[in-house]
């Protein structure tokens, strides 16, 4: 999950570079990076019990 989230922000991180991209698209690519980046931090603190309740 963590290496997913990284891959969102890196590839929507490109397409907020992108000035080709409309606005709108530009204003969702950056809603999707700091998601991504929230969630894969989330992730990242409860990773323990996150596994846990796996096994």
């Amino acid at each position: 999950m963590v290496r997913r989230q990284a891959n969102v922000s890196d590839v929507e991180a490109a397409n907020l570079a992108n000035p080709e991209l409309m606005p709108t698209r530009r204003r969702h690519a950056e809603a999707a990076v700091a998601w991504a980046t929230a969630d894969r931090e989330l992730i990242l603190q409860h990773e323990t019990l996150l596994l846990s309740a796996l096994r």
